[in-house]
């Protein structure tokens, strides 16, 4: 019957970080033996992220990178024509901060808050009250004209044929 000559170490990570399961089984050239890895009693989907490897008796489960949901207790089965051993340990997934709160602003710059007092606004400049008073708008690059080369009728608000 297959047994395992190390235990399972529990893991505790990082969301993002790689980890990995990893014992020795003996015998280790049974052609028989099989290896089935399962979390939460459930069993593991070997893909991208989650690989297998069973290699003169080094058994492990690579997790690339790991995410809160991995959070649990994984079990290792091994078993072959004669019987089957299993072994257990746990991963904690400490999630990372996916909203920033911190500000963004560059170091030394300095944001003020818009005040309305009466309708009229009134902008704060380095701790400075500016009245800012009505007025027309104005142009402070002067028109000039431009020469169209290519046009198709589709570049026009309507079309009348």
């Amino acid at each position: 019957a297959p047994s395992f000559k190390t235990p399972l170490q529990n893991i505790g990570v990082a969301e993002g970080e790689f980890c990995r399961f990893e014992t020795q089984l003996a015998p280790i050239n049974d052609p028989y033996m099989k290896i089935e890895w399962f979390k939460d009693k459930k069993p593991v989907l070997l893909g991208h992220r989650f690989r297998s490897t069973m290699d003169f008796g080094f058994v492990c489960l690579d997790l690339l990178y790991a995410l809160p949901d991995d959070t649990g207790e994984y079990t290792c089965v091994a078993s072959n024509k004669y019987g089957q051993a299993m072994l257990t340990a746990k991963l904690a997934c400490q999630g990372g901060s996916h909203v920033i709160t911190e500000s963004q602003m560059p170091q030394g710059m300095l944001v003020h808050n818009l005040k309305k007092d009466n309708k009229k606004i009134h902008w704060t400049e380095q701790g400075q009250t500016q009245v800012r008073t009505k007025q027309a708008p104005q142009f402070t690059i002067k028109p000039r004209n431009t020469q169209v080369r290519f046009s198709r009728w589709c570049d026009y608000g309507q079309h009348t044929p």
